[in-house]
């Protein structure tokens, strides 16, 4: 293995998975649709990370958006 695999290897590290859930699972918790969830993440809102193709939202993020906001899909102050 050369330096070069061995950097590139070292600065690509998993995120711990326990603390993350994906967009499908978060969309359902919040009851949006996951591109709405996509774009809360891109717009700050949520917190993510994009691994490869797919993004991550913090479940901690999540939790405090439904605390912040409410359950209720229709609740006028949820963006």
């Amino acid at each position: 293995m050369n330096t070069l695999t061995r950097k590139f290897q070292s600065a690509i590290t998993m995120p711990d998975l326990n603390h993350f859930v994906t967009v499908t699972t978060a969309a359902k918790s919040l009851k949006f649709h996951p591109e709405t969830v996509r774009r809360l993440v891109r717009d700050g809102i949520l917190t993510g990370q994009k691994w490869g193709k797919e993004w991550l939202v913090l479940k901690s993020s999540v939790e405090e958006y439904i605390k912040k906001t409410g359950d209720n899909k229709h609740n006028s102050r949820r963006k």
